[in-house]
């Protein structure tokens, strides 16, 4: 795997997981019953390109596959544990990546306390109020029979389209650009889909920054995480 590529390949991933992963938490009505088991295709338009997630939900476990840019296929993993385990697979270089949500947090909270405490939630702090939401009537999409709703949240607003009767998300557009869900199928999905293949050879990127860190090499680390251009610049 080189560098390149590999840096391209989970920095994709990485930016788009969350996004995807919204459509579960707070689908586009906040009233679709989602079942425990299903498959869906994400087909999305932005900023010039277009691409299409596949996604697999199994109780919790999400595996998310698409391509980057650059043509190579990349798969993330989303366990659904306590500790927000997440492994990215690269089948073309049968490698992969773990890495926690746990170990980051506490990584950044040693080398970059500013950082952690920025990203921290307060005990006390609430989430946001709810955008407006607007009725504007039924529309078809893709055969479907939807309602079509306008948003409005801090000066952002998107149309949505979700199914008439359950709510599922259909399509939603923005000045970000285009997401449509297609080819939904509920039931069970296969359980070898969660799991990195036993022949993948695995980095695990806590166990690294532990290694990084006992060496003394924190500063760097800091300046990753904290510095000009690091995730502490991010928001």
């Amino acid at each position: 795997m080189t560098m390149r590529r590999g840096a391209m390949s989970m920095m994709t991933m990485f930016l788009l997981a969350p996004a995807a992963s919204a459509i579960d938490i707070a689908p586009p009505t906040g009233e679709w019953n989602a079942p425990a088991e299903y498959r869906i295709d994400m087909e999305v338009d932005a900023e010039g390109q277009h691409f299409t997630m596949r996604r697999f939900i199994s109780d919790g476990k999400t595996r998310s596959e698409m391509k980057t840019p650059d043509g190579m296929e990349v798969v993330m993993l989303e366990m659904g544990d306590a500790d927000g385990t997440s492994f990215t697979l690269m089948p073309e270089e049968k490698s992969a990546i773990k890495q926690t949500r746990k170990g980051l947090e506490a990584i950044a909270a040693k080398v970059s306390p500013e950082v952690a405490a920025k990203t921290a939630l307060a005990p006390d702090e609430t989430p946001p109020p709810p955008g407006n939401v607007e009725k504007a009537g039924r529309e078809t999409v893709d055969g479907i029979e939807c309602d079509k709703l306008i948003y409005t949240f801090d000066g952002v607003t998107a149309t949505s389209w979700v199914d008439a009767t359950t709510g599922r998300p259909v399509k939603m557009e923005s000045a970000q650009g285009t997401i449509a869900w297609k080819n939904y199928v509920a039931g069970p999905q296969k359980k070898e889909l969660f799991t990195a293949p036993s022949d993948y050879q695995i980095t695990d990127m806590d166990e690294m920054m532990k290694q990084l860190e006992g060496s003394g090499m924190s500063g760097m680390m800091s300046g990753m995480i904290g510095g000009p251009g690091g995730l502490g610049g991010l928001g």
